[in-house]
């Protein structure tokens, strides 16, 4: 009887620490969903919507998808037509990286070079690197960087 006491004892305090480390793991859980999630609100208060660089020409739309960790830029040349044709706009997704969106590069598919928007003073700027560096994962900041200057349109 002692004995059979002793193991209900054990299974009772076995039974305690899994749901206390249940608890712990659910809670870690939420905190992690919790802090992605308000990255990407502050992403999303920070870039979303239409930007113009007046010295290219050049419109870019930056939309996030409800429940996904990147964005989806749209960008076109106004060229004087106002309207947008789909056919005429280059899509593409950018994921958060602490303050910023990145674009990372692709030598196989879109042949692109790696490329960084970051808000300062109210204005978009999109720092690529240039020539045919189609495999850094970083700014490589030389010569050939490409800096675009772009203004919130709404």
């Amino acid at each position: 009887m002692k004995h059979d006491l002793n193991l209900l004892k054990m299974d009772t305090c076995i039974y305690r620490r899994s749901l206390l480390l249940l608890g712990f793991f659910l809670l870690a859980g939420n905190l992690c969903f919790s802090q992605a999630t308000d990255s990407v609100q502050e992403a999303k208060k920070a870039f979303e919507g239409t930007w113009y660089c007046r010295q290219e020409k050049r419109f870019i739309r930056i939309t996030f998808e409800k429940g996904e960790n990147y964005a989806t830029v749209n960008e076109w040349m106004s060229g004087g037509n106002t309207r947008i044709r789909e056919e005429d706009m280059d899509v593409y997704k950018v994921f958060i990286e602490g303050n910023k969106l990145v674009f990372p590069a692709d030598n196989k598919e879109h042949r692109a070079s790696y490329c960084e928007f970051a808000i300062v003073d109210k204005k978009l700027i999109q720092s690529c690197n240039g020539g045919l560096n189609f495999t850094d994962q970083f700014l490589k900041k030389d010569k050939y960087l490409s800096t675009s200057v772009f203004t919130r349109k709404n």
